[in-house]
């Protein structure tokens, strides 16, 4: 007789926002969201891809998102008219393989196009990214799909475990996105560092610091923002060694400070009248109707549907796309 396993769970990812590692993931969304660029490096080496550094990232967008209930995705993005679709894992739970497949059928149901008399469902390119793995963690997720004319169906993803990367790969092929996790490394000798009064973890800390800020010499806000994520989750892994956290703080330059890019937005929303803000306003608006448009442009490459379709499923009406072309035709 054969043994099922059933599931009481509401579903796996309704209880994602209160589970240990949602400050991984918020840091890892936070990138997404801020700074996009960061994951061309990222898909490039995950998917064995040559996107230029400049490539289009377009961000499926919250309203998008809520087309997927419940479901808050780490990182879903179009690049080169494809959807990558990647999940941060703090360590090997043993449900990921069903936990992907669950977020990639969602995805891919909405995206479906009809060919004929028959619906097309196109996965996303999807990955893992452990931030912690042992000798358990595999380096595929995997599944078996059985239909019901017991054709088998073996549905996989790769995985990234980025503790395998030493601190001269991550730089050298420019996967910053990589650095607010680096000292997830060291967590087992936090105990060890404490009798050397944290020397060997700041002068690592230090190192990496240096290299960042030579590399980014030329996009200081980029600098700062992944600064202020380096901080937050050294923060949260240090936080049962009061003495290390200290040290680390200090090298990272004290207590934490607002995003730079938080900042401007927070004068966006006071409103401030100075004719700099003005003119950034002004960018801002042509950013965003840029974003819109792009964004449209690439929900309609990659599912075949309609401008209407695409529009109801990132919650925005088509008079707002015409409006964002309006607008950036009367700024050329």
């Amino acid at each position: 007789m054969e043994e099922y396993v059933t599931r009481n769970e509401t579903s796996t990812i309704e209880r994602k926002e209160n589970y240990p590692g949602a400050i991984y993931d918020d840091a890892f969304r936070t990138m997404q969201e801020r700074m996009p660029e960061l994951l061309v490096p990222l898909v490039n080496e995950a998917f064995g891809m040559n996107f230029p550094k400049d490539a289009k990232v377009t961000r499926l967008p919250e309203a998008y998102q809520e087309h997927f209930s419940k479901v808050i995705l780490d990182s879903c993005s179009i690049i080169g008219g494809h959807v990558y679709h990647m999940e941060v894992q703090s360590r090997n739970d043993g449900t990921m393989a069903l936990r992907m497949m669950e977020y990639d059928f969602m995805i891919g149901i909405s995206m479906a196009r009809l060919e004929g008399d028959t619906y097309v469902v196109r996965f996303p390119k999807s990955c893992v990214i452990y931030l912690r793995h042992d000798g358990g963690t595999p380096d595929w997720e995997k599944a078996i799909l059985e239909m019901r004319d017991g054709r088998r169906i073996e549905y996989s993803v790769p995985t990234v475990k980025i503790q395998e990367y030493s601190l001269d790969e991550i730089f050298e092929k420019e996967l910053y996105v990589y650095l607010p996790f680096y000292l997830m490394r060291y967590e087992k000798k936090f105990d060890l560092f404490t009798l050397d009064h944290g020397k060997v973890l700041t002068d690592e800390c230090l190192k990496v610091l240096d290299r960042l800020e030579s590399a980014l010499s030329e996009k200081p806000v980029e600098f700062q923002d992944l600064l202020r994520l380096m901080r937050e989750i050294a923060k949260h892994l240090l936080r049962k060694h009061d003495e290390l956290l200290r040290k680390v703080e200090e090298v990272m330059g004290g207590r934490i400070l607002p995003l730079p890019s938080d900042e401007l937005r927070r004068q966006y929303a006071l409103g401030e009248e100075s004719g700099e803000v003005k003119g950034e306003a002004k960018g801002e608006a042509k950013g965003e109707a840029k974003s819109i448009i792009s964004m449209m442009d690439a929900l309609m490459e990659s599912s075949g549907k309609s401008l209407e379709e695409v529009c109801d499923m990132a919650g925005i009406t088509t008079e707002k796309y015409f409006e964002a072309k309006t607008l950036l035709d009367g700024m050329k």
